[in-house]
């Protein structure tokens, strides 16, 4: 091997390895820093239905127009979908959320549960020019 081509492997080498360095250090930070929520927070369609306490335990159930629902319960601080009609069940496997930002999408019921940590629909409804 030429000292060009080791030089250019050992150049490769020092990229990747600082590519995942930064990636795991980026994780980390985002892991530590999240804060607990407060509210959960139930839409359908865009527009909110409910809105409960992560730390009281509630069941609830989320009815569509056409049939559509999905079970939603909220236990020891965490909310998670524990059931749904819709047919890939996605928003099941999404598993339970307590961190503020977090968000459960049932994209066939029209259903996002997110958390905030104050009670605010924190989202942006227009688009800034």
């Amino acid at each position: 091997m030429s000292t060009d081509k080791r030089t250019k492997y050992r150049l490769d080498i020092i990229i990747v390895l600082s590519v995942v360095v930064i990636g795991i250090v980026m994780l980390l930070a985002l892991v530590f820093t999240q804060k607990s929520g407060e509210y959960v927070i139930v839409k359908m369609d865009g527009v909110e239905i409910a809105r409960f306490e992560l730390y009281s335990d509630t069941e609830y159930e989320i009815k569509g127009d056409h049939g559509e629902r999905n079970l939603l319960v909220i236990k020891d601080g965490k909310a998670e979908i524990k059931e749904a009609s819709c047919p890939d069940g996605l928003c099941i496997r999404t598993g339970k959320i307590d961190k503020e930002g977090q968000s459960i999408v049932c994209l066939p019921n029209k259903v996002v549960v997110e958390i905030s940590g104050d009670g605010q629909d924190n989202g942006v409804d227009i688009i800034a020019g």
